[in-house]
């Protein structure tokens, strides 16, 4: 029993099943020679023996048959899962790779989202202050602009950045990951983790600056309107202080550097990226501002 559980655990089951097989037809010729040594065997005549080893052989071989078409399945089945794999990689690499554009879009914000907060900060603690800010936070808006009113007096905001893994949770679902490598796996799930957490950032963002939006219209900052105003301020440093201290693994660079180790190496990809979210803003009639920096390639 040792033996049989020693050789399940380094083989699997089928090699077991083609161990007995292979010792069944050696039994079966043992019982067909005339030397014999099982009594009631020796009883037989040679006819019945050789009755006895043409009904064996038969079995063993639809056994081997059966077996022979369930190793085949499984390698199909195997097959199978190898290219739902391959397919769904591919489709969690673009993903990725949008994410990733979305980021270095967010870092080029920096110094604008930096450079308002000192602004509200100080406005806030003007008493009595009701001046409003009415300049887009990132866009020098002219008349061609093919925005809304609304839009061109954003007081906090950025260019609608989004963290996805619509890709990544309908593979986990479908199994379809289940076949990529353990330590691959790991490294794509952290991958999506640090997206996870700045969209979390992102979407606390975009509650404080409807709040903040409220400085746009020359309202006057009563006690009640300023410490809602303070607290939507004291969030959104918050955030953008722990967009800085995040760490390297959740820069533009830092996320390549990751799917530089993952074999992606996605600097062409990321070019085009680039290109078409400024062909997007020149469409647009945008103007940025000289606090925008440019869009920068983080597989440079």
């Amino acid at each position: 029993m040792a033996a049989i559980q020693a050789g399940y655990a380094r083989n699997g089951w089928k090699a077991v099943v083609w161990s007995y097989l292979a010792n069944a037809s050696l039994i079966l010729v043992q019982w067909y020679s005339p030397a014999s040594g099982v009594p009631m065997l020796r009883k037989l005549t040679e006819g019945q023996r050789r009755t006895i080893a043409h009904w064996g052989m038969e079995f063993i071989v639809v056994v081997a048959g059966v077996l022979l078409a369930l190793w085949l399945q499984e390698r199909v089945a195997h097959g199978n899962r190898l290219k739902d794999a391959l397919n769904a990689e591919a489709a969690i690499h673009n993903e990725l790779d949008e994410n990733l554009m979305g980021l270095v879009a967010l870092e080029s914000l920096d110094q604008c989202r930096r450079d308002r907060l000192r602004e509200i900060d100080h406005l806030l603690r003007t008493e009595g202050a009701t001046r409003p800010i009415l300049s887009h936070i990132i866009l020098d808006v002219d008349d061609k602009a093919r925005i809304s009113n609304f839009q061109r007096q954003q007081v906090y905001t950025g260019m609608g950045e989004n963290f996805l893994d619509t890709t990544w949770r309908s593979a986990n679902a479908s199994g379809a990951t289940s076949a990529i490598d353990p330590e691959r796996y790991r490294a794509i799930a952290s991958l999506y983790a640090s997206f996870a957490l700045l969209q979390q950032t992102i979407d606390t963002d975009r509650d404080v600056s409807a709040k903040l939006q409220l400085l746009a219209y020359g309202t006057p900052l009563s006690p009640d309107v300023r410490a809602r105003l303070i607290e939507a301020h004291t969030i959104a440093t918050r955030n953008w202080a722990s967009f800085h201290d995040s760490g390297e693994a959740r820069t533009a660079r830092g996320v390549a550097k990751s799917m530089k180790k993952l074999g992606w190496n996605d600097k062409l990809r990321m070019d085009e990226l680039i290109r078409r979210t400024e062909n997007q803003i020149e469409f647009s009639g945008y103007k940025l501002k000289p606090c925008v920096k440019p869009l920068k390639n983080p597989f440079d």
